[in-house]
């Protein structure tokens, strides 16, 4: 299932300008993560293990901020503390959520990523679009992740941002700019965000991504997807060259 909101403004305005994207920052979290309900668990569990009981609802539609945002605004409405407080509070319970989880990556024999991610990535790789990764999660956490993966060893994706290598984080499109640059893009470059949750789309929209494909395949649903106005609503990451080199640029 693709659907194409707005095609115009889509097509280059030079006739002579490569229509393609140079590179698709993705969304790691929800590309490499088969199970929408992981990283969730491990925040309500380290939440709880804080002293802060917080119901797994609660934290699952927050999904897609940075994770010390997350933790900082849950803290800070479950314990009644000024807004500084719940930020150190934060730190150390993100502390403990990145401890445990970059520990089962390390420990899992396998990690299950999300069908067809990573054909997507070599497929758009082989028709000359670089593949940035930025994340919601802290730098230790995505580095076990990878690690586990080997994208980066294999040169799958050219490089990753975490959450807490950039000072503001999603809704902001700071992340999403500085993965492109890490990627050898320049200023201006035309550039594709694949992402899951509304806060993604919202920072693909700032960092002013020129195709955004919001993936329905995760946590959030197509129509809370399509609300925030991505170009396109895939189904599953097999449609993600389909949608950004068969369907637009034949």
């Amino acid at each position: 299932m693709i659907e194409l909101n707005e095609p115009i403004g889509l097509w280059p305005a030079v006739v002579n300008e490569t229509p393609r994207p140079e590179v698709l920052v993705a969304d790691l979290d929800h590309s490499a993560i088969a199970d929408p309900s992981l990283v969730p668990r491990f925040l309500v569990a380290a939440l709880l293990r804080a002293g802060c009981g917080v119901g797994f609802d609660e934290v699952y539609h927050l999904i897609g901020n940075p994770v010390r945002s997350i933790l900082t605004e849950l803290v800070a409405r479950h314990q009644a503390v000024p807004l500084m407080d719940a930020c150190r509070r934060a730190v150390a319970i993100e502390d403990d959520f990145s401890h445990r989880l970059s520990d089962l990556f390390n420990q899992m024999p396998e990690v299950r990523i999300v069908p067809g991610a990573d054909n997507a990535f070599a497929a758009l790789q082989s028709d000359g679009v670089r593949i940035a990764l930025d994340s919601s999660l802290p730098r230790r956490v995505t580095e076990a992740l990878l690690n586990r993966l080997g994208w980066l060893r294999s040169g799958l994706v050219d490089s990753v941002v975490s959450s807490d290598e950039v000072e503001a984080g999603r809704p902001a499109g700071e992340a999403i700019l500085l993965a492109a640059a890490r990627a050898g893009a320049i200023p201006g470059a035309r550039l594709a965000k694949l992402a899951a949750t509304p806060a993604d789309i919202a920072a693909a929209h700032a960092a002013g991504c020129r195709w955004i494909l919001g993936y329905a395949g995760g946590v959030f649903s197509a129509e809370s997807l399509r609300a925030q106005r991505p170009t396109h609503v895939i189904s599953c990451l097999g449609e993600v060259t389909e949608t950004l080199v068969d369907r637009i640029l034949a």
